[in-house]
Formats: C-alpha cells, sequence, structure tokens
C-alpha cells in the first residue's frame, strides 16, 4: 500500500500543541520572508525551496527546529546555530513562539542569508 503524502496544510494542522503553534509561527516567518517560496513535504517534514532547497522544519522535544540546507555556508552572525558537527546542515532550534518574536529580525537574516546563497549558486 502507498504511503499517502500530506499537503503542508495537512502536516501543520496535525501537529500537536504546544509544537503546532511554534511551528505555524516559524512557517509565517519563512512566508513572510519570501512569498514565492516552493513548500512541499519531503522526506516527511516541510522543506522551503528557492533556487533549490533552503531549509526544512522539524518537530522534536525542544521544539521546532529549522534546518539550514546551506548551513556551513552561511555567517552565525547571532549565535543561533546549533549542529554544529554536522557536514553541511545547521539548525536553529525555537523552543517557544515568544523565542520567534524576540529574535523575528535574527531568524529573518538568516532566512535571507540562505536565498541569496542559494541564487548566487544558481547564476553559476
Amino acid at each position: 500500500m502507498a504511503k499517502q503524502r500530506l499537503t503542508p496544510d495537512e502536516y501543520y494542522q496535525a501537529i500537536q500543541e504546544p509544537h503546532k503553534s511554534i511551528a505555524l509561527e516559524a512557517r509565517k516567518l519563512l512566508r513572510d520572508t519570501e512569498p514565492d517560496v516552493i513548500e512541499e513535504i519531503k522526506f516527511g517534514v516541510p522543506f522551503y525551496s528557492r533556487q533549490g532547497m533552503v531549509c526544512y522544519m522539524n518537530i522534536n522535544k525542544s521544539g521546532v527546529t529549522v534546518g539550514f540546507i546551506c548551513g556551513t555556508q552561511m555567517s552565525d552572525t547571532f549565535g543561533l546555530f546549533s549542529g554544529k558537527n554536522l557536514k553541511m546542515v545547521r539548525h536553529i532550534t525555537l523552543p517557544s513562539v515568544d523565542f520567534i518574536h524576540e529574535n523575528y529580525d535574527k531568524i529573518t537574516n538568516y532566512v535571507i542569508e540562505a536565498l541569496v546563497i542559494n541564487d548566487s549558486k544558481a547564476k553559476k
């Protein structure tokens, strides 16, 4: 039997609180930062793409993680990255909606940097 694919809306609706509020706020930030970003479910989690994969969102015990595919190429200007032992990806753990609100501009900066890196790769 084939595994049924969820749409991004179905994925987010299925998340339980307190993670649901965090994930929805992170989703809003990502989509507000780049309205043309492509949102799709890959490997069971939401991925956001423009000129290639930019980031993904994952639910874990600590909250919601936003993983940046080109994270090792990014500057960690605000010291929010964790996962520094990974070969490519760096991620930011979002423990609460308040954390997102308090760091909104900083997180947006990371998203924009990842988009710029993807755009520069696409022009080559």
